[in-house]
């Protein structure tokens, strides 16, 4: 939290030009707290039940999001037009591919971390029904390389969420 905060309020312009990894870091930890989760109720189990998952990640979020969103709605509307496509884009959480984001652009991070929990259990459940569970070492590493190649040739200016 302090290197986003430090990254946004540029008090200290050391912290400020590091303070980008915050969100990164976050991302990290969490999938890695995220996926001991899956992996522990499967070495318990031997499987693990992905719409129970689904919905425990969700109440943790959802109840919260859109608290804030209804909060503020009034803040958008008095704001003019144009603020239903980035309220829209994130109470569906798919913000982080809008270009309509304004009142609530923070939300990205929200929406990429929501495909992150559809995704992994969809993918470690392929990896264990093909038998190939040993892979997902190599299958995250793959993913990263091409997480960061796509970064850096489409890289995005955090603030106008231009190229």
């Amino acid at each position: 939290m302090l290197l986003v905060s430090a990254y946004h309020f540029a008090y200290f312009p050391v912290l400020s030009n590091i303070g980008w990894c915050g969100v990164d870091l976050f991302f990290v930890l969490s999938g890695y707290l995220i996926s001991g989760l899956l992996f522990s109720e499967y070495s318990r189990t031997g499987t693990f039940n992905v719409g129970r998952f689904w919905l425990r990640r969700g109440l943790k979020i959802w109840p919260s999001l859109y608290v804030f969103l209804v909060a503020a709605l009034p803040l958008a509307v008095s704001n003019g037009p144009g603020w239903g496509p980035s309220m829209l884009a994130s109470a569906f959480f798919y913000s982080n591919y809008s270009q309509t984001i304004r009142l609530v652009g923070h939300t990205w991070s929200l929406a990429v971390e929501e495909h992150f929990y559809l995704a992994l259990p969809l993918l470690l459940l392929l990896l264990i029904r093909l038998k190939r569970l040993p892979l997902v070492p190599w299958v995250g590493m793959a993913l990263l390389a091409i997480c960061m190649a796509l970064r850096c040739a489409f890289p995005v200016n955090a603030w106008s969420g231009t190229q």
